[in-house]
């Protein structure tokens, strides 16, 4: 029996040069072990699994949410954390405080209620709570940006004006600075203009 001619040996349908004599199990064609990856059956080329890739639906999370895998809730806690820490030494009064998490909290549970109402307004099935709407979350954002403001102001009101300050009223300038404790400003921001002095004598 004779040899088959070169022409009849199966070759790669992406490099022409390479024998094989495997072949993908979705479009039948001959492919090197380059072109080729696992599959749950047999082996597929690189381009069909492209091609499928393409074609798949996205990961959604519950929601309707992208699925990410960086750990971004746990960030955010450090940073929630970090401010907190921040907002009790530059200003050690307990409503400004108060005001702030209530709004922080507040609009933590209307994100989440206003997700679940995306998800439910998208055509899947809610059972029992339904969120919140629109309005509502964008009212508890609103809330939140005040409330963040106010304790700003206070903040800077405290660094403007000394006496007003918590910790400085009784004269004290920074108990925890060391050789700064009593030091002079080096300049001193002023909301109202300074008053105009005499010029000199005509």
């Amino acid at each position: 029996m004779s040899e088959p001619a070169a022409s009849e040996v199966p070759t790669c349908f992406r490099h022409p040069g390479r024998e094989t004599y495997v072949s993908c199990v979705r479009c039948g064609r001959p492919a090197c072990p380059d072109c080729l990856r696992s599959a749950a059956v047999g082996q597929q080329c690189v381009e069909c699994i492209q091609g499928a890739n393409r074609g798949a639906r996205e990961a959604r999370t519950e929601f309707g949410g992208r699925v990410v895998t960086a750990p971004i809730v746990t960030w955010t806690l450090v940073g929630i954390n970090v401010l907190l820490y921040l907002a009790v030494l530059a200003r050690p009064r307990l409503w400004p405080y108060l005001l702030w998490q209530l709004a922080e909290v507040a609009y933590f549970f209307a994100i989440w209620g206003y997700l679940i109402f995306v998800y439910a307004s998208e055509g899947n099935q809610v059972t029992g709570y339904a969120g919140i709407s629109t309005g509502w979350y964008f009212a508890a954002l609103l809330a939140r940006l005040l409330a963040v403001a106010v304790l700003a102001a206070y903040v800077v009101r405290d660094i403007l004006n000394p006496e007003r300050d918590l910790v400085r009223a009784h004269g004290q300038d920074d108990p925890a600075g060391g050789v700064l404790d009593h030091a002079e400003d080096r300049f001193r921001l002023r909301l109202t203009p300074l008053a105009r002095r005499p010029g000199p004598p005509a």
